[in-house]
């Protein structure tokens, strides 16, 4: 099961604004994609490989105060890393990746906008390994 809250329209458009974005830097990308570590599933939002070959993940996060699930918590912490983390979804291989194996170590940068109108901020969270 993956925890989630679906957090609107505003999301959605974000999300296919930065998908559009980062498309048109000559990126491969994909949205919406499973990632795992043990048995714990996150929902990625955008994950992308970059021209120079670099993968990087995206998450959207919209509203007031919002923050990881604790599945993506868990999950983000290890691709952090490289610990092993893997995707079941067979569209990962139009970024060149096989599904199920093990992913390189990546950055989830978030994305978030209170709202419409409202400025747009980038960060890289620091995330430590936790048990789960």
């Amino acid at each position: 099961m993956i925890g989630a809250a679906y957090p609107g329209d505003f999301h959605d458009l974000m999300l296919k604004d930065e998908l559009d974005h980062l498309l048109n830097t000559g990126a491969r990308c994909v949205s919406e994609i499973r990632l795992e570590f043990g048995d714990v599933t996150a929902r990625l939002d955008i994950l992308c490989v970059s021209v120079a070959g670099q993968l990087l993940g995206v998450e959207v996060k919209t509203g007031d105060n919002p923050s990881f699930t604790p599945e993506q918590a868990f999950v983000y912490s290890h691709a952090l890393i490289g610990a092993g983390v893997t995707s079941p979804d067979s569209k990962i291989a139009g970024l060149g990746l096989s599904p199920n194996s093990p992913l390189q170590a990546f950055p989830v940068i978030v994305l978030y906008s209170q709202g419409r109108g409202q400025q747009k901020r980038y960060w890289i969270p620091s995330l430590e390994p936790s048990t789960k």
